[in-house]
Formats: C-alpha cells, structure tokens, sequence
C-alpha cells in the first residue's frame, strides 16, 4: 500500500469514527488526508472500497494477535495464551472501524459480512488453538466448537471497546477475568461427571 493509500485509510477511519459512514464524505476524507478527491477515487474508487480496504486491516490485525497469542507448542501455557489474548484484545479491539460503526448503528451490507468474517477467524483460531493442545493431552476431551465460543461469549461481553464503556481497561486482566479462566480451565462441577449422554 502506498504512503498516499495509507493517508487515506487513516483519514477514512478517523471520519468513519466520527462522522459514521453515512456522514463521512470523500470530499471531508480527501481533505482530512491531504489529497484531491479526483486522487482518492483514482486510488479506491468508491467510499464503500475505502471502508472494505480498513475493515480488511482490522482482520489482518486481529489475525496477527491471535497468532501471536494463541501459542500452539508443547510448552504452551494455555492459561497464560488466553490471558495473553485478553490484556492485549485493546489492540485490535479499541481502533476496530467495525464496532465504531456499529457503535453508530451503521449495519451496511459490507459491515455485516466483515463481522461474520472475524467471528469466524475468531472462533476457527481458537477451534485450532484448543484442539492442538487436546491433541497433546493438555486438555480433556471437549468439544472444541463449544469451548471456543464460550470463550468469544464471556470475551465478547466482558472486553468491550473503551468507546462503548467511556474507561480504559487495566493493563492486567480485571479479576473477574481471572475466575472466568479459573471456571473455563477447570470446570464448574467438583465431581467428574458428564452431562452429556
């Protein structure tokens, strides 16, 4: 991507976040990057292809972090991967264009597609995660589709964007965080039992 792309980009994500969208204008975008409009659609061609190219590096983003997080080898803690994952989320999490927009009830065909899209990668990286270490004894035999979106549900509900909760998270896991953990690594029951028959 070229420096001038990049400019726009930014500029985009910053109206996006401010104006929403709808409100944003190629001209106010144009302006905001230090470029002509003629530049911007000669580079994107449309404000929807500018909003795909921001939602994409948000993926990219997310990806990048679980791989980075999701540690899939022996000597993985898998305790510490998930709260590795948490402490860090703020990173994908807080400059995310898509819970900007959905912050602003701006549920465009293209921000649909893009919030099923990194639900998935979400849920297929911890799919992977989760059965790699089944795989390797370090867990008891789960289903694996199940224990991944428990995790993304309490993630979901309990890391929202500093936009939506006007605070900023702690730099450690908050201690309700920690029990999650405790429960979602060792279970709810005293006794091992089965509730599946």
């Amino acid at each position: 991507m070229s420096s001038t792309e990049q400019k726009i980009i930014e500029a985009a994500m910053k109206s996006f976040a401010k104006e929403g969208y709808r409100g944003a204008t190629t001209k106010h975008i144009a302006r905001e990057a230090g470029v002509n409009e003629i530049t911007l659609f000669r580079k994107f061609k449309s404000k929807e292809n500018i909003l795909q190219v921001a939602l994409n590096k948000n993926k990219e983003a997310m990806s990048q972090l679980l791989d980075e997080t999701l540690i899939m080898t022996d000597e993985a803690d898998l305790s510490q991967c998930l709260r590795n994952l948490w402490v860090n989320a703020d990173r994908v999490v807080d400059n995310n264009i898509l819970l900007l927009l959905l912050q602003k009830r701006e549920i465009i065909p293209v921000v649909a597609l893009a919030m099923e899209s990194m639900k998935d990668v979400l849920l297929s990286k911890l799919r992977e995660f989760f059965e790699y270490h089944k795989k390797r004894g370090k867990l008891r035999e789960v289903n694996v589709n199940a224990a991944a979106l428990a995790f993304v549900s309490f993630f979901a509900v309990s890391n929202p964007p500093k936009h939506f909760t006007k605070s900023k998270h702690s730099e450690k896991p908050i201690p309700p965080f920690d029990e999650f953990i405790e429960i979602f690594m060792n279970g709810i029951s005293c006794k091992k039992q089965s509730i599946i028959k």
